[in-house]
Order: structure tokens, then C-alpha cells, then sequence
């Protein structure tokens, strides 16, 4: 029983890894870093990014990593940085039109490249498949949550 276990994990983590190399290649074809990719998208999503601390906590870099990023898309003129706070310190970004048009050619990647993954599944297998990969998240967040507490 414990070999199936980890065979399943294993193709977990080699579906993980070639979906992340995919995608990695393709943002670098668009001429972005993956971090870069993040934050417009981010920024497109929901019109704000979090602070760069929440950032690099989030993506596991440091604070001056994600600095460089903001610093980089700004001066290719995918964000556009504005000062902000009572003391004028505190830059708020927002994304420009250039940036909108690189997002909206990634997405569309992005979902001819979702759609290709589960080519053949019906709709019943799809909705089986992601009710089973709830219970594996469920299980694992008991997990976490446990050893977080050790």
C-alpha cells in the first residue's frame, strides 16, 4: 500500500514540475521572469499587489528580490509606480496597458495550455478528479496544520 502511495505522490510532483516548466518557459518567452510574471498578474487580478515583504514571504525571495522586480518592470513600462502615503514615501503601483496586453497574452496561453492537460476527461471525470484532489489538499492542510503546532 505505501509503494501506491508513493507512486501517486511522485506523479504529483512530476505533474507539478512540468506544469512549472511549461509555464516558466512560455513567461520567458514573453520576456519576463517568473517573479515578474506573478506580480502583473497579480496587479491584473485584483488591481494591487501585496507589500513587497508579503511578496517575497509568499515566493519565498527576499524583500530586495522583489524590489528589483517592481524596479525592472517599471522601467520596461509594464507598472507604473506612484508615491503614496502622508509621507510620500509608500509607492502604490498599478499595471499600464502594456502590461494588460502581456497578461492577456499570457492567459490565453495559459488556457489553451489547461485545456490541452485535460484533453479527453469528460465532465464527470473532471468533477471526480478535482472532489478527489480537495480531499488530498484537506488531508494535507491537517497535515501542516499538526506539525505547525510540533
Amino acid at each position: 500500500m505505501e509503494d501506491r502511495y508513493f507512486q501517486l505522490s511522485s506523479k504529483m510532483m512530476r505533474i507539478g514540475r512540468l506544469r512549472r516548466q511549461i509555464v516558466d518557459n512560455s513567461v520567458e518567452e514573453l520576456g519576463l521572469m517568473p517573479s515578474q510574471h506573478y506580480v502583473l498578474m497579480q496587479l491584473s487580478r485584483e488591481g494591487s499587489v501585496p507589500s513587497q515583504v508579503e511578496i517575497a514571504r509568499m515566493r519565498h525571495v527576499s524583500p530586495a528580490s522583489v524590489a528589483r522586480t517592481v524596479k525592472n518592470l517599471d522601467a520596461q513600462g509594464y507598472i507604473r509606480r506612484h508615491s503614496g502615503g502622508a509621507d510620500g514615501r509608500m509607492n502604490a503601483i498599478s499595471i499600464t496597458e502594456k502590461g494588460e496586453r502581456l497578461v492577456r497574452r499570457g492567459h490565453a496561453f495559459f488556457q489553451r495550455m489547461e485545456a490541452a492537460s485535460f484533453a479527453g476527461f469528460s465532465d464527470a471525470e473532471l468533477a471526480q478528479f478535482s472532489a478527489l484532489l480537495d480531499r488530498v489538499l484537506e488531508n494535507l492542510t491537517h497535515i501542516e496544520e499538526a506539525t505547525k503546532g510540533s
